[in-house]
């Protein structure tokens, strides 16, 4: 500019960039750099310019080490001027046409930032809806800040680049929070592969993000686990549904993968400044035996020997009693439609299990029904047979096989469904840890290798006396139950965990039906604490809003029998009870009253 311009306070130095909807300059306030881009109001349909400016209140008061501030909006009719603080640092556009590199660990703290980022700005319910290289700006001591968030997607669409739009924007002009988790699959993509999936004319660009799959990463560079394609290829389903549900799930999804890319560990990201973290409190140890020094579940493998080899030299020598024949592998079946995760698992498990695979539902019935299996690991989303149907088939075929459920997607009617139609012993997030997998199969192969079927005397005998027990603020639940399963059964009632506790130390209940509503996190553990001390307690749980995480949790951790959505079927919820009456009397011992009640006190 040929002129110093003012616009309020702001002096006006140096034009940045300029586009069809407007331009972005480079203005001085007492001192102080800033970003000022005037809007030409006619080139913004009025809806969204309502947008804008509630979009311009939130983010004024949104602030974040990895945001660039916002400071305000100034109207001046014709003409919209918004102002930000100035972004320190390079653009990532710059940076990469300088030709700079990204490893996997820079990749892995430029993403995390930016995905922090993007969670603080959808925790204030507002979205960028054009996240680029040209708005991520890193400065020299890799701390990263993402531009014109929340009204980047308001003040027009033409300059969008082609190439870093979702399919929804092209389709019909419609962006969310999950356009922002696209986009952020977009830059990851580029980082690791110095590509954009897609090449060529705006027009044939759009074409191919509305109509082609991205190639894999690991096309451009082999080095890259499956696991970082399946996280980058889940960020860029056409399908908003498809894609990660929350800025969370990704960031935990690619610092597993980046990991396995890597061969190293990478810092977890830190929760959200709202968020809550309360560490698991360790098992007791007596005072006289030494602490074993844990091993990171991620050391190097020769780390890992090095510490194995001290702790076996520090124990006494004793001798050995003469080697018992070896017992069978425990047979486990893993069935999904990515080739390269089956070959991941069985590499995984082979040593230690007798492995098989299958690549869709179907053929794994049919390999099924001539050999049988003790554990059987489904993905979810398989095309023809999904997963949850694939075990309600199992558990039909052979109701003692141990199944579990194998899926990155937070679905919520999957889940139900593995509980209610499958039940699925455990339920494994993709990508998932290695540590953490090899220990819910070490479980499950515990529990397969003790299932065996009851004695003839025991179907014969006779029901135990038993009650149910139900756990909600409403009484009429309780009581209708109660006409319905008959004089015959005992319906106790409880308006909350902590009461309900009470009633479990003096009777012996069969089954335990609780609402959520009575207690968010107080029934979640009395759950789990009756998984631990009292399993042959059933339970169902009933919720109106239907939390994924809560479920995945109690699937995990309390076994929940049932699960049953609000409002509730009351002949379907009476049949659930009925059926977990009939299973505690094959199951239970005769446990005495108050067994272990004193254990269920006051859960939290």
């Amino acid at each position: 500019m040929s002129e110093v311009k003012q616009i309020g306070r702001y002096e006006i130095r140096s034009l940045i960039a300029k586009g069809p909807t407007g331009a972005v300059y480079r203005a001085e306030a007492e001192g102080k750099p800033y970003a000022v881009k005037l809007v030409d109001v006619s080139r913004i349909q009025p809806e969204r310019l309502e947008q804008l400016r509630e979009a311009a209140h939130a983010m004024a008061r949104t602030r974040h080490p990895s945001i660039v501030p916002f400071v305000e909006l100034i109207d001046h009719g014709k003409v919209i001027c918004l102002v930000s603080e100035f972004a320190e640092g390079e653009s990532l556009s710059a940076l990469l046409k300088a030709g700079e590199k990204f490893d996997f660990r820079r990749v892995w703290e430029v993403m995390r930032q930016v995905l922090e980022a993007i969670e603080a700005g959808h925790a204030r319910g507002v979205h960028h809806g054009n996240l680029r290289p040209a708005n991520v700006f890193v400065d020299k001591q890799g701390r990263v800040s993402v531009g014109d968030f929340g009204i980047a997607d308001l003040t027009g669409g033409e300059d969008h680049a082609a190439e870093f739009m979702a399919p929804e924007q092209i389709a019909d002009r419609r962006t969310d929070a999950r356009t922002d988790l696209y986009q952020a699959g977009l830059l990851t993509y580029l980082l690791i592969t110095g590509h954009m999936p897609f090449s060529g004319t705006r027009a044939a660009v759009m074409h191919r993000v509305v109509q082609e799959r991205p190639p894999d990463p690991s096309t451009f560079a082999h080095k890259i686990a499956w696991q970082l394609d399946w996280v980058v290829q889940r960020a860029l389903c056409k399908d908003p549904n498809d894609r990660f549900h929350a800025s969370r799930e990704f960031l935990d999804g690619l610092r597993l993968a980046l990991q396995e890319s890597l061969g190293a560990p990478l810092p977890a990201s830190p929760p959200p400044v709202a968020a809550k973290s309360i560490a698991p409190a360790a098992p007791a140890t007596p005072a006289s035996a030494p602490r074993p020094k844990p091993i990171p579940a991620a050391a190097p493998l020769a780390e890992k020997a090095k510490i194995i080899a001290a702790a076996k030299a520090a124990k006494p020598q004793m001798a050995q009693p003469a080697a018992a024949p070896a017992p069978a592998k425990t047979k486990v079946l893993f069935v999904d439609d990515d080739e390269r995760i089956l070959n991941a698992l069985k590499a995984l498990f082979r040593d230690d299990y007798d492995v098989a695979t299958s690549a869709g539902g179907e053929a794994a019935i049919e390999f099924l029904k001539d050999n049988p299996m003790q554990v059987v690991v489904s993905d979810q989303r398989m095309p023809g047979m999904a997963g949850v149907e694939l075990l309600r088939e199992v558990r039909k075929l052979a109701p003692r096989t141990v199944r579990i459920l194998l899926t990155g997607y937070s679905d919520l009617a999957a889940m139900v469904g593995s509980i209610n139609e499958g039940e699925v012993f455990r339920f494994v997030k993709k990508p998932w840890d290695n540590g953490e997998i090899r220990e819910t199969l070490k479980e499950a192969a515990e529990v397969a290798a003790k299932v065996a079927p009851p004695p003839a005397a025991k179907l014969q005998a006779p029901q135990v006396a038993a009650s149910v027990l139900v756990i909600d603020s409403d009484t009429s639940l309780a009581k209708g139950l109660g006409r319905m399963l008959g004089a015959e059964v005992t319906v106790h009632e409880a308006s909350s965990a902590a009461e309900g506790a009470k009633v479990l130390q003096t009777s012996d209940v069969a089954a335990v039906v609780a609402d959520l509503r009575a207690g968010a996190t107080g029934i979640p553990s009395l759950f789990k604490l009756l998984k631990a001390k009292r399993p042959d307690t059933l339970t169902i749980l009933l919720s109106d809003q239907p939390d994924s995480e809560t479920v995945v949790d109690l699937i995990n951790h309390a076994h929940v029998h049932r699960y049953l959505p609000k409002p509730v079927n009351a002949k379907e919820l009476c049949g659930h009870v009925s059926d977990a009456l009939k299973r505690y009397s094959g199951l239970s011992e005769g446990v005495a009253s108050g067994g272990d009640g004193a254990l269920l006190a006051n859960p939290a």
